[in-house]
């Protein structure tokens, strides 16, 4: 994309989007798609089934039709998952927040999970041009016996090559349980230009974060933090990352550093199909993207 284009793409867009997603399951524990709202930019495809080791659950591609995250953007995404069902939601591509010099976006997520469900909300990394500001609230609220696997991750690009930095990109992520009590809460925020300038403690030489959690207690947390951890061992070298409990046994999570977009896909990717793994028995058939 050249930088006349980014620059005309800059003005506040002041959108307010809702996503409203419910998968249930139905007497024959097949997962499908039983409730949506989609107000623009979001766009929803049909549900498919698209692993044969477990044809029961659903999976779901999210679309936007705006081309990316401007300023003054309210996006509000709710997904949740009925007892006993299984889906799989991601994008079809990764987000752009766009150059915001005034202002900034807002997204509010919230995953909940239903008794004995599995939940995976797994969207393409968020690319932040030079002087984008995004903040993200993240919700999880798994049920009993529910799972919800869910993943950010960030890299900074300046179409110019210049080298400039995003403004900030902040956030926070709450485990909720079932009796409404907060379990964990995470918070960050990451200044654009301490992160461009690869400053020891804050990103150093390895520019693209990644997140990935697994809430709930649909397995024992140690088996879910095992499982992070064995999908860690097999990451590239270049990847640094570690992963560990959460608090009040809500879960687990590992939190990744890389130089290169494709080895942070690849390793997000391989710890995600050894939660998949753990939990159902089966490793993921391949995404079609």
């Amino acid at each position: 994309m050249s930088s006349s284009t980014s620059e005309a793409r800059s003005a506040p867009a002041l959108t307010r989007g809702r996503l409203e997603v419910a998968f249930a399951s139905d007497p024959g524990g097949k997962s499908y798609l039983a409730r949506q709202y989609a107000s623009y930019p979001f766009h929803l495809c049909r549900a498919q089934y698209l692993d044969p080791e477990l044809p029961d659950m659903a999976s779901l591609y999210v679309q936007t039709s705006a081309g990316g995250i401007y300023s003054g953007d309210r996006l509000n995404v709710e997904i949740s998952t009925g007892a006993g069902a299984r889906a799989h939601v991601t994008t079809q591509a990764s987000s752009i927040a766009y150059r915001m010099p005034e202002g900034e976006a807002r997204q509010r997520i919230r995953l909940a999970g239903g008794a004995g469900s599995l939940l995976e909300y797994l969207p393409d990394p968020t690319i932040l041009f030079p002087e984008a500001r995004l903040c993200t609230d993240l919700t999880l609220e798994p049920g009993p016996g529910a799972l919800i696997v869910t993943g950010d991750s960030f890299l900074p690009h300046d179409p110019d090559g210049a080298g400039r930095g995003f403004g900030f990109y902040a956030g926070a992520t709450r485990i909720v349980g079932p009796d409404a009590r907060l379990l964990s809460l995470d918070r960050f925020r990451f200044d654009g230009a301490d992160w461009s300038a690869g400053r020891a403690g804050v990103s150093g030489s390895r520019r693209m974060q990644g997140t990935l959690i697994a809430a709930g207690n649909a397995a024992a947390p140690e088996t879910l933090l095992d499982a992070l951890r064995d999908g860690l061992a097999k990451a590239p070298p270049a990847v640094y990352g570690a992963a560990s409990l959460l608090p009040n046994r809500s879960g687990a999570w590992a939190r990744l550093l890389a130089a290169d977009g494709a080895e942070l896909t690849e390793t997000m990717t391989r710890l995600w199909a050894a939660l998949r793994e753990s939990v159902t028995g089966h490793l993921p058939a391949r995404r079609r993207k």
